[in-house]
């Protein structure tokens, strides 16, 4: 868009020098009979100009206009950003990840900017200086963190865009070739476990008992670390034939389950592993009342932190490098490293593909799926594949009468 010349400029509009490229602003006059003439600087577009003039004299003539950083055209990014993370809890899952994303990455370059001021060059130095920064590890930031944070910058100029802050989204400016890309596959792929390795994390007494127990829960389920640490003892039918049944439909303290595009994810049926079996018995039996000094009822979390909390990622990715050094594993830090390890394991057993998804991943929305009721004996044979066992059955003789049927039950299921 050409530049109009200083005799063509609106009334009510002037440009000013100034020493920073690209050697002007705009600046807006006009007159409240409450705080007398005022002038705002409003950046290099004359339309952002035109309509923030607008504006500003409808507000005098509603007597609704108040000068300073409160005023829609003087409200920083840090300010308006604390606004849009209000907005968007309880409405939004990803909620959380946006406040950590704006707080660590985005406010300390672009916070002290007015939202109408940033450009697309504001953008590009963003993304520039997240290529160079460095993780909470000492490490570059990964590709696919970089590419959240830019969608987290793109969501929030758009709704700024939709509340007449600012002219155009600065995103809209930033060249293909300067967007952060998905990370391909190759470079993100982990490593996955062996079915011995698996045994000994789960079997090995030098791993505490708790953790034993949440590393059944990974490694024979294939669910997410925020689900398997969400799942609570309501969510476990023990009783349901060929085998028994675990519930996914939340994550980590009941939040919803990750989904496309913000939305929350369906619910899904998982088969329970005989050696999960067994493995859940013993701890509801009696491992649940050593850790946290009472029964379980089944509004618990299977498997809480020794606080009784839900357990959190960061803390139990350190205690698993921990584990696996305890019972010579070579360790190399991976995401989902126990849900690789159970779809490798499967596939490589024979499993179908298909119901294995079922399994492992929340229904993707396509026509067949709408139509297509899960065939329990067809899911439990998928866990067939999985030949995972504890190297040692835990032993059952001290338990009550009582309780023996119930945890003979498991165990039994477990050998055969």
């Amino acid at each position: 868009m050409a530049r109009p010349k200083k005799s063509e400029l609106p009334e009510g509009i002037r440009k000013r020098r100034v020493s920073a490229a690209p050697g002007y602003v705009y600046e807006i006059n006009f007159f409240s009979p409450v705080h007398g003439q005022r002038f705002e600087r409003v950046g290099t577009d004359i339309r952002h100009a035109k309509r923030l003039r607008e504006t500003r004299l409808r507000e005098v003539r509603e007597g609704t206009y108040q000068p300073g950083l409160g005023s829609p055209g003087r409200i920083t990014v840090r300010e308006y950003a604390a606004r849009w993370l209000n907005a968007r809890i309880g409405e939004v899952i990803t909620a959380d990840d946006d406040r950590v994303r704006l707080d660590r990455h985005i406010l300390p370059v672009l916070g002290g900017l007015r939202v109408a001021e940033v450009e697309a060059k504001h953008v590009v130095g963003l993304l520039e200086v997240l290529r160079t920064k460095a993780g909470h590890r000492g490490r570059p930031l990964a590709k696919n963190t970089i590419r959240n944070i830019y969608a987290s910058v793109v969501t929030l100029f758009l709704d700024a865009e939709q509340e007449g802050l600012t002219l155009r989204n600065p995103c809209a400016g930033v060249r293909k070739s300067q967007r952060p890309r998905k990370a391909r596959r190759s470079e993100v792929q982990g490593t996955a476990f062996t079915p011995e390795q698996v045994s000994r994390l789960i079997s090995d007494e030098r791993v505490p008992e708790d953790r034993r127990v949440l590393y059944a829960l990974q490694f024979l389920t294939g669910t997410r670390f925020g689900e398997a640490a969400g799942l609570r003892w309501k969510d476990y039918d023990p009783a349901r034939v060929p085998l028994g049944h675990m519930r996914v439909e939340r994550q980590y303290e009941d939040l919803p389950l990750k989904g496309k595009r913000s939305e929350p994810g369906a619910p899904r049926d998982v088969p329970v592993h005989p050696t999960l079996a067994a493995t859940l018995a013993e701890w509801k039996l009696g491992g649940f009342a050593r850790m946290t000094g009472r029964a379980p009822v089944r509004e618990d979390f299977i498997v809480p932190s020794r606080e009784g909390r839900c357990r959190s990622l960061r803390h139990s990715a350190r205690k698993l490098a921990e584990d696996c050094a305890r019972v010579g594993i070579e360790w190399k830090e991976a995401t989902h490293v126990a849900r690789r390890t159970f779809i490798t394991v499967a596939l490589a057993g024979g499993a179908s593909e298909a119901w294995l998804r079922r399994i492992t991943h929340n229904a993707s929305g396509d026509v067949l799926a709408g139509y297509q009721v899960n065939d329990w004996g067809a899911m439990c044979k998928v866990l067939g594949c999985v030949d995972i066992a504890r190297r040692q059955p835990a032993a059952i003789a001290a338990l009550p009468v009582r309780q023996l049927s119930y945890f003979a039950r498991a165990v039994a299921t477990s050998a055969s």
